[in-house]
């Protein structure tokens, strides 16, 4: 009994010894400090440079050399931030602070980013502000160069150049600053821009013309009669156009450029149709009734419509974020803007003495009387100020000497973008900065238009109709844009543009994360309309600034010249501050206040890096 006792206790102790050895704690992988150090460092310099992609991967060597190198993550989360990747940068944020969750700087930069990054379709409601001025003195034009009109119809756009159609005159004038030229033309009535260099001219009498400029002079590339007198035009895609036909009373839609009848639209009710102002924004069309005083919005996709009431209405524009502005004879413009259960309110209205003929450039409406001697410029403004701030990326900063008593300032570039950007640019900014909670003073030095920005031509199965420009062919996978944007991007090249064929089908979550993309790094986006444009991807034109191009093909020579949004900012560097390890510690924090829009951004600043 007393040798089973003994056998006995040598198990149990056997057993308990095991026990202790199982519970004893998993000791943690060793890192190389080092060389985690040295991939961090890495990152960091190509973050400034705005190389994302590569930084991405030095972060993550970096955390393979030291797993528990915790300033990766927020390196990292400032990194994604600036790519657009916003859900990814929160939870890299998130992880941070579990470590360091009494950094301050990191919770004002995870609360200030988790505020702002709310849907980047959004829209801002605005209202217009503006003044009139004759002709003359808008272009700046000599004494010598006359203005007027015998009998004004429609007025566009071309380039920087404001085309003016005089239907009694036959001829369309064209103005820019401090220059003028015209064109004859037989009862000019509409004039609707395909790209940089090319146009379509309609005349009252069913004539529809396509131009080319070329060194001044402008050559006719085809020509097409609809057999039908019209009163506006519009296209939909490049192979789609659509035209007022109000004796005929219908709005018609044409194959362009053979100009073949494809269907027809008129309201279903009873009444006196008068067709005379066109608008498209993708495939929604609004149609004036000048008689009917009324307007409809219909889509060739679906046959349902909304009717909105207007006193003799006659020109009509789409403004910023899906406003519809509508003329009437007697020169009263209404802003009629959209309600998310899809009806429709006016929000704004307009006397504009006079005024007979609307046009859009970017996100300024312009008016001109109808003698063709004065115009009105209107940009819109933020009407609210809730829910209008936006964040920037602040990159390249470079470290400079003042004087001895005033020590040591540091430039930065700062780039912004939003659907209001000609307000921002319009406006007198105010910058703030913050360094380890100290205010210091700081100022915007100007606005940058980079010369010789790049475009980049995203094509899908119509590469064959581009020539001279930097296309990029991807498929509908989201790591081949992906691959694409980073080939051209990291070759630091001043990227203002990214031209995306709408013949490819991008989800809502793909052109999200483009579009938040470009609005960190002040890229527009623009449309070649090889189809009908979806609305998330005309959304994100209007929130970008881009344009949409209706030419058959694109090359160097027919591409608008869009700039980068970008600023220069100074701000005195306080000399005790040195780098260290930890991000946070020498985060440069920004405010800068454009009227009532405020940019947020934040960039780790370490002097013996620069």
């Amino acid at each position: 009994m007393v040798k089973k006792i003994c056998v006995l206790v040598v198990m149990l102790i056997f057993v308990s010894v095991g026990s202790l050895k199982a519970q004893e704690p998993i000791q943690p992988v060793k890192g190389d400090r080092m060389i985690s150090e040295r991939f961090f460092t890495d990152s960091y310099r190509k973050l400034i440079q705005r190389k994302y992609w590569s930084s991405l991967e030095s972060i993550d060597d970096s955390l393979k050399a030291d797993p528990y190198n915790v300033d990766c993550y927020l390196l990292r989360a400032i990194v994604e931030r600036a790519m657009g990747l916003s859900e990814r940068a929160l939870g890299d944020l998130n992880s941070y602070l579990e470590v360091r969750p009494r950094d301050a700087t990191a919770k004002g930069f995870f609360k200030g980013f988790s505020e702002n990054d709310g849907d980047p379709f959004r829209r801002i409601p605005v209202k217009y502000q503006g003044y009139s001025q004759s002709l003359k003195t808008f272009f700046k034009l000599s004494p010598q160069v006359t203005t007027g009109t015998l009998g004004l119809a429609g007025i566009g756009f071309f380039g920087d150049s404001l085309a003016v159609c005089d239907r009694l005159s036959d001829r369309v004038r064209f103005f820019s600053s401090m220059e003028s030229s015209e064109l004859s033309f037989n009862s000019p009535v509409a004039l609707v821009p395909l790209s940089l260099n090319r146009f379509v001219m309609a005349s009252e009498k069913g004539t529809v013309v396509e131009y080319e400029k070329d060194e001044g002079l402008f050559n006719v590339v085809r020509s097409g009669d609809l057999e039908e007198s019209l009163e506006s035009v519009a296209f939909l895609s490049d192979t789609k156009m659509v035209a007022a036909l109000p004796d005929a009373r219908k709005v018609v839609l044409y194959d362009y450029p053979s100009l073949n009848r494809i269907s027809e639209w008129s309201p279903p009710k009873g009444g006196l149709f008068e067709p005379r102002g066109l608008a498209v924004r993708g495939s929604s069309i609004a149609v004036s009734d000048r008689s009917g005083d009324k307007i409809f919005i219909f889509s060739w996709n679906d046959q349902s419509y909304v009717e909105l009431a207007k006193e003799a209405p006659r020109s009509l524009i789409w403004g910023v974020g899906g406003d519809l502005l509508s003329l009437s004879d007697d020169g009263t413009m209404t802003v009629f803007s959209p309600e998310e259960d899809g009806s429709w309110h006016i929000s704004d209205e307009i006397e504009i003495e006079e005024g007979f003929s609307m046009t859009r450039m970017k996100d300024q409406v312009y008016i001109v009387r109808a003698d063709g001697r004065a115009i009105t410029a209107l940009l819109p403004v933020p009407s609210v100020k809730n829910g209008v701030t936006r964040d920037m990326i602040l990159y390249e900063p470079l470290l400079e000497g003042i004087n001895e008593d005033q020590g040591t300032a540091i430039s930065v570039r700062m780039s912004i973008n939003g659907p209001l950007i000609s307000y921002t640019k319009d406006q007198s900014g105010v910058l703030s900065t913050v360094w380890q909670d100290t205010m210091k003073p700081g100022r915007i030095l100007s606005i940058q238009d980079e010369v010789g920005s790049e475009a980049i031509l995203v094509s899908g199965k119509n590469l064959r109709r581009t020539s001279d420009s930097r296309a990029l062919v991807i498929s509908q996978e989201d790591d081949s844009l992906e691959r694409g944007l980073r080939m051209i991007w990291e070759e630091g090249l001043p990227v203002s543009q990214l031209i995306l064929d709408s013949s490819i089908d991008l989800s809502k979550e793909q052109i999200s994360r483009i579009l938040r993309f470009c609005l960190m790094n002040g890229v527009s986006i623009s449309a070649w309309s090889t189809k009908i444009p979806s609305d998330n991807l005309i959304l994100a034109v209007e929130n970008t600034g881009g344009t949409v191009y209706y030419s058959n093909s694109l090359s160097k020579e027919n591409i608008f010249p869009l700039k980068t949004n970008s600023f220069f900012i100074k701000i005195f560097y306080p000399d005790t501050v040195y780098s260290s390890g930890y991000p946070s510690k020498n985060m440069l924090s920004t405010i800068a206040d454009f009227g009532m829009i405020s940019y947020r951004g934040w960039l780790p600043v370490w002097p013996d890096l620069l």
